[in-house]
């Protein structure tokens, strides 16, 4: 994500929001996406990886959904996802559960529009789901692969 530039800042710990840079002409768009030496390092308080285990995205998804789809809201104890919009548009809700789980105080909300090319990084404990404003393509990586369970 060489040139990839931050949005302003989120008030939940360890959720990151910025943007991929997109190199466009009359013939097309070239976008990084990802690249390994662009990113922060994978706290493992935030991906819930076991001790010893040095947390890593393992798997990259893409969906897409029509304008109107409500994605509800879930959190991955031990999952963080790095989502881009690809096309189209999402109001994204996320809740951080964490303070919640330990007994400590209320669950921290945020919510935010994300376009083409913004991207947001979501730790393990924040529940996180979102609206389709319009026709949606979002990729998204995860730190673990996906179980169906």
């Amino acid at each position: 994500m060489s040139g990839a530039t931050e949005r302003p800042p989120s008030l939940l710990p360890g959720v990151r929001y910025g943007a991929v840079v997109r190199h466009a002409d009359d013939r097309g768009a070239l976008r990084e996406i990802w690249r390994a030496t662009d990113e922060t390092a994978l706290d493992p308080a935030d991906t819930g990886s076991p001790p010893g285990i040095a947390p890593a995205y393992v798997q990259a998804n893409l969906s897409t959904s029509v304008a109107g789809v409500l994605r509800g809201l879930h959190f991955h104890r031990r999952q963080l996802d790095r989502w881009l919009v690809a096309s189209g548009r999402a109001w994204v809700a996320l809740v951080d559960v964490r303070p919640m789980l330990a007994g400590q105080a209320r669950p921290g909300l945020e919510t935010r529009e994300l376009g083409p090319d913004e991207w947001v990084v979501i730790p393990a404990g924040v529940a996180h789901g979102f609206l389709a404003l319009e026709p949606l393509e979002l990729v998204y990586f995860v730190t673990n692969e996906y179980d169906g369970t």
